[in-house]
């Protein structure tokens, strides 16, 4: 494909590379991005995690998870997409890397997002009014027989 004088497209291994003016530059179409990447405000011991994650023209990425107390030194904590919170992760922050690939295994530029919080315990549960109600009414089946 000609496009003048000077430039010329020439296509090899799904890329465009141009020469302008003896220069060559590399083209590259449909490549793996991330668009969204952020993890919940609250994360709970217990608590299986995902991001929320948006990324075109990605057939396969590459998820590690790492965490922190002082979110400067990071030790590798999981791979995958979900996350299973531990005891040892409370009062730690969690980070996570991805790296987006495309069908021909082209990676595309790596993104992390580090959570806004820290993880926390999971609190009991609160008791309902129903379960004080109980309380007053747990003996009348007696006196209804």
């Amino acid at each position: 494909m000609k496009l003048g004088n000077f430039e010329k497209a020439i296509y090899k291994n799904k890329a465009v590379i141009f020469s302008i003016f003896g220069q060559e530059y590399i083209v590259l179409y449909n490549t793996p991005f991330v668009k969204e990447l952020k993890l919940l405000p609250i994360l709970y011991v217990g608590c299986t995690t995902k991001p929320k994650f948006y990324a075109p023209f990605n057939d396969t990425s590459e998820f590690v998870w790492y965490k922190s107390k002082d979110k400067v030194n990071w030790t590798e904590a999981g791979r995958g997409f979900k996350y299973s919170i531990k005891k040892e992760d409370v009062d730690h922050f969690l980070k996570l890397k991805c790296t987006p690939f495309n069908d021909a295994g082209m990676p595309g530029p790596m993104v992390e997002v580090i959570s806004e919080n820290a993880v926390v315990p999971m609190g009991g549960f609160p008791k309902c009014p129903f379960e004080d109600r109980h309380q007053f009414t747990k003996n009348w089946s007696s006196v209804i027989e």
